[in-house]
């Protein structure tokens, strides 16, 4: 074989190698780039479920505190908010309203903080199975 052959065929065999390496550099760059996306993807549903964490917190402690229309004003305001708690707002409401017979311990009659109170301590058995234990300061929640 001639060398100036021999010479076209290294340069023709570094260039495909050459090809093969992009080619494969760009198969990785579409991997990494499906992988930013996950990433990006999760993040955006991280910030959601943080939203809605914080938006149910807030809810349990106004429950506690018997501020119904704080709940409703933040439900309002909070986009998405009326679609991720999970009860009736007016059953909510309808439970705080004033009632002539409603006795508490002692035979005192509740006001809105303490039916508050009282609703939201003890153990509750969750639908998924699981139990959680509420006492009266709201850090202490404990989830079995």
């Amino acid at each position: 074989m001639k060398k100036k052959q021999k010479r076209s065929l290294d340069r023709a065999y570094l260039k495909a190698v050459e090809e093969i390496e992009k080619d494969r550099v760009n198969e990785v760059k579409v991997i990494v780039k499906q992988v930013l996306e996950g990433i990006v993807a999760a993040q955006r549903e991280r910030k959601v479920i943080d939203e809605k964490l914080t938006l149910l917190k807030h809810d349990l402690e106004d429950i506690r505190q018997g501020r119904v229309e704080k709940i409703k004003a933040r439900h309002a305001e909070v986009r998405d908010g009326k679609k991720w708690v999970p009860f009736d707002e007016k059953k909510l409401e309808a439970a705080f309203l004033p009632a002539w017979d409603i006795r508490g311990v002692g035979g005192q009659p509740y006001t809105n903080l303490t039916l508050g109170h009282v609703a939201t301590t003890g153990n509750f058995s969750l639908s998924d199975g699981s139990l959680v234990t509420v006492s009266n300061s709201m850090g202490a929640a404990h989830h079995a």
